[in-house]
């Protein structure tokens, strides 16, 4: 059995639906952001917009 990889910041929620999703949230103290990523398979599916 694989371990999924974890970040090594910010908090991961699984999914109940299970299929290996899960919503990542990472904050980023230097640039004063917070990025959700949806995650399936460990494979990004889709993140919130960063501002640029």
């Amino acid at each position: 059995m694989v371990q999924p990889r974890v970040p090594r910041t910010g908090t991961v929620f699984l999914d109940r639906r299970g299929d290996d999703r899960s919503l990542r949230v990472t904050r980023h103290q230097e640039s004063q952001l917070v990025v959700l990523s949806l995650w399936r398979d460990n494979v990004c599916a889709g993140r919130s917009p960063e501002a640029g």
